[in-house]
């Protein structure tokens, strides 16, 4: 009963190895794209156009972020997107990162100019 055991931790912890090792080396090979924004809404990212963000970052599975200095944010999470205090003349950088980076990408840089 002790050697199954041990059988099934050996599998698991090999398994989480292969699977954080197919993680990184997929993390690896695609480019971080980015672009910065001046935000020209004169009420800056406010409730309405972040949830719109937020819909729209979710439709995809690369990692977005929106950073405005020191401060950065998942674009997924609105009150991470909230938090950031996004304002009229501020600029923000926008970084994509993932297996969808490059259609991500252009709908995102879209919605910031057309929103934003």
């Amino acid at each position: 009963m002790l050697y199954l055991h041990h059988l099934f931790v050996y599998k698991m912890v090999v398994l989480s190895i292969l699977y954080t090792y197919k993680y990184a080396l997929v993390k690896g090979l695609t480019k971080v794209k980015e672009f910065n924004y001046t935000i020209k809404d004169e009420v800056g990212l406010h409730a309405r156009p972040a949830g719109l963000l937020v819909k729209t970052a979710g439709e995809f599975s690369s990692e977005i972020t929106v950073s405005k200095g020191e401060k950065s944010a998942d674009a997924k999470k609105l009150f991470a997107l909230m938090g950031l205090g996004i304002k009229c003349g501020d600029t923000v950088a926008v970084s994509i990162q993932g297996g969808d980076e490059d259609g991500a990408y252009n709908t995102v840089k879209s919605f910031f100019e057309s929103n934003l």
